[in-house]
C-alpha cells in the first residue's frame, strides 16, 4: 500500500478515535447535573443544570490525557515515519483535521443536548463553552501545529560535519 494513503488512513482513524473520546468525556461531564433555581425571569420553559465539579474535572482530565498521550504516541511517531513532505498529504491532512474537528463540535453539542434534554441549559456557561468550542479548536491546532513543526524540522539544511583535529593533523 502507498505510504501516503496509509498515513492518511491512520490520520482518519486517529481523528475518529478523538471524536469518540471527546464525546464520551463530555457525557462523563454530564454525570450528576443538578437543577439550579428556576429561570422564571427569562423563560419559564428552560431549566438551568449545574455541572458536578468532580465529574466535569474527570471528563476534562480523561480527554486531555488522551489528547496528549495519543499525540506523543501517534502523531510524533507517524509524522517521523511517513512521507509528509508531499504537498498533497499536507493539504489532505488539513482537510481531514478540519472535517473531524467540526464533527467533534457537532457531536459534543448533540451528545449533551440529548442526555440533558433540549429545554435545559448548562451552567456555568464557561465550562460548557470550554467543552464544546475549545476542545475541537485545541485538537485542530495540535494536529496541524505538530505537522508544521515536523515539516519545518525536515526542511532545515543538515549541518556540515566538522573535521576533527586528527584528520587535520594527517
Amino acid at each position: 500500500m502507498n505510504k501516503r494513503l496509509k498515513f492518511l488512513g491512520l490520520d482518519v482513524l486517529y481523528s475518529i478515535a478523538l471524536v469518540i473520546v471527546a464525546t464520551v468525556c463530555s457525557l462523563i461531564q454530564c454525570i450528576g447535573l443538578k437543577q439550579v433555581l428556576s429561570n422564571d425571569l427569562i423563560d419559564y420553559n428552560y431549566i438551568d443544570m449545574k455541572f458536578n465539579g468532580f465529574a466535569y474535572t474527570i471528563g476534562f482530565l480523561i480527554f486531555a490525557g488522551f489528547l496528549f498521550y495519543s499525540f506523543k504516541k501517534f502523531l510524533k511517531t507517524k509524522y517521523e515515519d511517513y512521507p509528509i513532505g508531499h504537498w498533497s498529504v499536507v493539504i489532505i491532512h488539513f482537510m481531514i483535521s478540519s472535517v473531524f474537528c467540526f464533527v467533534m463540535f457537532l457531536a459534543l453539542i448533540f451528545a449533551s443536548l440529548v442526555i440533558i434534554g433540549f429545554n435545559k441549559n448548562l451552567v456555568p456557561e464557561l465550562l460548557a463553552f470550554i467543552t464544546v468550542f475549545v476542545w475541537p479548536i485545541v485538537s485542530f491546532v495540535l494536529m496541524n501545529a505538530a505537522l508544521m513543526v515536523f515539516l519545518i524540522k525536515g526542511r532545515k539544511p543538515k549541518k556540515l560535519s566538522v573535521k576533527t583535529k586528527k584528520s587535520k593533523e594527517k
